[in-house]
């Protein structure tokens, strides 16, 4: 009997944790500069400006311009989501891949993106 329910329980724990997982969403460690509010901060108009002066403009994530149109939400959304944007904008600048390309952010505005991805990133 042991043989039997065994196996099976080994694999219902690892399909709950494996669900469990992927419902959690990661939160970002960072540091708010002195001065700088980031407890209203909205997709339109805030988080939007942010990308569209560092990451959405011509050359870069633009309509037309490459893998991915950064002025639309949902490529935004879907590229967090993966975990491809957290990940490009926490590489040393110093890095080819680093976002965006070849400066660091205002460190407030880099602020507010993470506290609005940490929130769930809503398109309010």
């Amino acid at each position: 009997m042991l043989r039997r329910t065994f196996p099976a329980l080994v694999i219902a724990v690892i399909l709950y944790s494996s669900c469990s997982k992927d419902a959690i969403a990661p939160k970002y460690d960072f540091t708010v500069p002195s001065g700088c509010v980031v407890n209203s901060v909205r997709y339109s108009p805030d988080i939007k400006l942010i990308i569209g002066k560092k990451c959405a403009y011509s050359g870069c994530h633009f309509p037309g311009e490459s893998n991915y149109d950064f002025t639309q939400y949902a490529v935004v959304a879907e590229r967090i989501r993966s975990g491809r944007f957290t990940e490009r904008i926490f590489l040393p600048a110093s890095h080819p891949l680093h976002m965006p390309v070849g400066t660091d952010m205002d460190p407030c505005d880099f602020a507010k993106l993470m506290t609005w991805i940490n929130n769930g990133f809503p398109e309010n």
